[in-house]
């Protein structure tokens, strides 16, 4: 199991965090799609829109469109 899928793991069944994977996904391919000049906190607007979509479409994991 690579390092990124045991936490996912963990924070969805030890945590109770059912979404985190996606998040996770989300946010690495954010990260890795940044531009040169754009901090983490340049991605602010984007994460905030993600979470609005995901808690849109209900309670239960589901694919969300980035």
């Amino acid at each position: 199991m690579t390092r990124i899928a045991a936490v996912d793991q963990m924070m969805t069944q030890r945590r109770g965090f059912t979404r985190f994977a996606e998040f996770s996904a989300f946010l690495r391919d954010l990260y890795v799609r940044r531009g040169a000049s754009q901090t983490v906190a340049d991605l602010y607007p984007q994460i905030i829109a993600w979470f609005e979509r995901v808690n849109a479409a209900g309670p239960e994991p589901a694919t969300v469109a980035q």
